[in-house]
């Protein structure tokens, strides 16, 4: 039968997990529609770097996944001074992954976007894509080492059993700051993507803080 003790734990720690999954992605497709706004180049261009990031983002997934098992297993050990080690060192392996990345976002700009420009640039000319491009990386390269803190730390306090924290705190940046932030940048300011983008880089920075924290 239902082993309730058990279900109720696995509620407890799975719940506000999936919960913040669900909201921070939700949260960052709010901000991808709001581009959408802007006119057709900078959504362009501004969908040819979020793909781009890609390449980096995922492995930092990876890596999160296991700074959460290292540091769960040694909660689970009660020796949490080398869950905390795990955890740190995680994020230094990470930091280092993202670093270079970083660095080919502002030296390979161009090469980035020309893999996208024949087929999925919006008809936009390579020259065209990267009058913005170019800036986006810039931030991009920015905005990912601070957001290697939020996805590393966030999988090692997932470890340690803090799931609550991850939730909330990641929920009211995502949806008490980047949303209505964007909002206010795009439709009442009517700014454009590199004002929408250096907002976003100061949410990320935000939320790095708070997970360093």
């Amino acid at each position: 039968g239902l082993d309730r003790p058990l279900f109720l734990r696995i509620l407890r720690f799975g719940l506000p997990s999936g919960l913040h999954l669900f909201l921070d992605v939700s949260s960052f497709s709010v901000f991808v529609l709001m581009t959408g706004h802007m006119g057709a180049l900078p959504l362009a261009v501004s969908n040819i770097a979020l793909s781009i990031n890609t390449l980096a983002f995922m492995p930092l997934v990876g890596i999160s996944i296991a700074a959460g098992t290292l540091v769960g297993q040694y909660q689970g050990r009660r020796e949490p001074a080398i869950a905390a080690r795990a955890g740190w060192n995680s994020l230094k392996v990470a930091l280092a992954y993202m670093a270079f990345m970083a660095a080919t976002y502002v030296l390979m700009g161009r090469a980035y976007f020309y893999l996208f420009s024949e087929r999925d640039g919006g008809g936009f000319t390579l020259d065209e894509l990267l009058s913005i491009g170019r800036y986006l990386l810039i931030m991009m390269a920015t905005w990912g080492l601070l957001d290697t803190v939020n996805v590393v730390l966030a999988g090692a306090l997932k470890g340690a059993g803090d799931t609550r924290f991850v939730m909330w705190y990641s929920v009211g940046v995502s949806w008490g700051i980047l949303v209505p932030g964007q909002w206010f940048v795009i439709y009442h300011l009517q700014r454009g993507i590199l004002a929408s983008w250096a907002f976003l880089t100061f949410v990320i920075m935000i939320m790095s803080v708070g997970f360093l924290w």
